[in-house]
């Protein structure tokens, strides 16, 4: 194997086990990372049984494992990481193809399921520690895996231990036949089984912090999609989804306390020539401007949005129809004495703005207010653009550009 070969698969073991980067690493290689760490537990039990075993066969330790159980359990543990180990390198394989086979997956957790609660069936121990391993299990593939699959093998995981209590509840075969006797030699828990628990002990502490940090990885990238599916890609306002949901869940608890509130509606005049004459990249450096000075001249609190195009609102709580018109206006000279340069040229913008505000008789929810600023923006339109007009009033001239 040469260098570069070397140093990819230390890149590769060295991302795979980063907790924080699991999330966001291929389908295929989230497989490998929990076959990986399925082998845990049942390395340290063949370690374990198979030393204490052979501590027995040699008359060094006092008959504590049945024979014929011992055998069955190693079996098992060896079984399953044999069907690990096929996993690890059939998904080695897969890392090289697109193929996204989720077969292996499902080996994984019917492996771990199977060997787990029948591992602690022999040992007595499948209501405590085969439960406990099973819920690590599912714990760590939830940021993971499908739901779906985590679901279908929780199902046969429910059904199996179900099989097992009714088995060993009506004695049809008892649980705990891994022991001829209770594993305690001189009053003191036997030492390779006392080692194995420990050994575990750790192990699933090791397991509940990687669960852990991939849970907050996984919540971290959810908390991004959500504020980018709310989000303008180009303007980073928010979008008109969100504008409209927020704005209508203000209005709402605004409705009840009867308190103010105002929208502010713009449009830039002539926005297509700009983009005819200059291009779309010009365009998009002009709302992108626009955004900023919007952003400027709002509150913390208040609600920015780009509608679409080149419209924009801003949803502004506890404001009377004055303050409105004062930051509409405000606005509306700040985009006029804005210069936006591009490849060589200046380009000078202006805006049409209407604003509208509750309490109004006619306005009823968010749809309405809406409503309103749009006709104050068409009235802005019509009386020759670069305006202010607030809805309801029948002199806009002091809103007016000079």
């Amino acid at each position: 194997m040469n260098s570069d070969n070397i140093q990819k698969k230390n890149l590769f073991y060295r991302d795979l086990f980063n907790p924080r980067g699991l999330i966001d690493r291929p389908p295929i290689d989230k497989t490998l990372f929990l076959a990986y760490a399925s082998m845990l537990a049942p390395g340290i039990y063949v370690l374990a049984i198979g030393f204490g075993f052979i501590q027995q066969l040699s008359n060094q330790t006092p008959n504590i494992l049945n024979p014929h159980y011992a055998m069955l359990f190693l079996s098992i543990c060896l079984s399953h990481i044999a069907a690990l180990s096929f996993v690890v390198i059939h998904g080695k394989r897969l890392r090289k193809s697109t193929d996204r086979s989720e077969l292996l997956w499902y080996v994984v957790s019917l492996s771990w399921i199977f060997s787990m609660l029948s591992t602690t069936f022999l040992a007595g121990s499948h209501f405590a520690d085969g439960v406990l391993m099973l819920v690590m299990g599912f714990t760590l593939s939830l940021p993971l895996q499908r739901f779906h699959s985590i679901m279908a093998a929780f199902g046969t995981a429910l059904v199996y231990f179900t099989m097992l209590s009714i088995v060993d509840l009506r004695d049809i075969f008892p649980s705990g036949q891994l022991f001829t006797n209770i594993p305690y030699v001189n009053g003191e828990l036997w030492a390779p089984w006392l080692y194995a628990r420990l050994a575990m002990g750790f192990g699933t502490f090791l397991l509940a912090y990687i669960a852990c940090q991939t849970t907050a990885s996984w919540q971290v990238r959810e908390k991004e999609f959500k504020r980018l599916s709310n989000t303008d890609s180009l303007t980073l306002l928010s979008n008109r989804a969100h504008f409209l949901q927020r704005s209508a869940l203000v209005f709402n608890q605004v409705n009840r306390r009867t308190d103010a509130l105002a929208c502010i509606l713009l449009d830039l005049d002539h926005f297509k020539k700009i983009n005819d004459t200059y291009g779309h990249h010009a365009g998009d450096k002009v709302l992108i401007a626009v955004a900023e000075i919007l952003k400027q001249n709002a509150r913390e609190y208040d609600e920015v949005s780009r509608l679409g195009g080149e419209e924009f609102a801003i949803f502004m709580p506890t404001t009377t129809l004055d303050v409105a018109a004062q930051v509409a206006t405000r606005i509306r000279e700040r985009l006029e004495e804005k210069c936006i340069e591009v490849d060589g040229h200046t380009l000078n913008i202006t805006a049409s703005i209407g604003v509208s505000c509750y309490p109004d008789v006619d306005i009823h929810g968010i749809e309405d207010l809406l409503k309103k600023a749009d006709i104050a923006l068409y009235e802005a339109k019509r009386c020759g653009r670069n305006k202010v007009v607030v809805a309801g009033e029948n002199d806009f001239s002091q809103f007016k550009s000079a």
